[in-house]
């Protein structure tokens, strides 16, 4: 969710950007794109660490597990900084609410029975394949 949400953001504002985009006003166009670039690749990564992450992590993978821990911690640090540096009430409202779910979700992830229920799940295959099979006793 919160990859998604930075997507939107960043897809949103560079919309605005080319509808507002005017060469007599004074502004900096070029860097405000920029920065909705920003946003929309930091939603990418966000997207596919959570995302493919939560699924990894639902088929009990370890590798999913550290991709949520990974893509949460970085969301706590990426949703501090617009709550500090933005004046906007209504911005700050949503960066507040990306970190409490960034949080929540790191939370959960670090807790001991999510490792434990990381690991109580066994190999499928416990076996190889290709072994002759165990010599079986005679019947008589």
């Amino acid at each position: 969710m919160l990859g998604l949400v930075w997507v939107q953001m960043g897809l949103a504002g560079m919309r605005v950007v080319e509808e507002m985009w005017d060469p007599k006003v004074d502004v900096d166009w070029a860097a405000m794109q920029l920065e909705n670039q920003l946003e929309l690749g930091i939603g990418a990564v966000f997207a596919v660490l959570l995302g493919l992450g939560g699924a990894l992590l639902l088929a009990r993978r370890a590798a999913g597990l550290t991709m949520v821990l990974i893509g949460s911690g970085l969301g706590v640090f990426v949703n501090l900084g617009p709550i500090v540096t933005d004046r906007s009430a209504g911005l700050n409202l949503l960066h507040v609410g990306l970190l409490l779910g960034s949080v929540l979700v790191l939370v959960a992830a670090v807790l001991p029975a999510t490792h434990r229920w990381v690991e109580a799940c066994g190999n499928a295959q416990a076996t190889a394949v290709n072994t002759p099979r165990p010599p079986v006793p005679p019947y008589n």
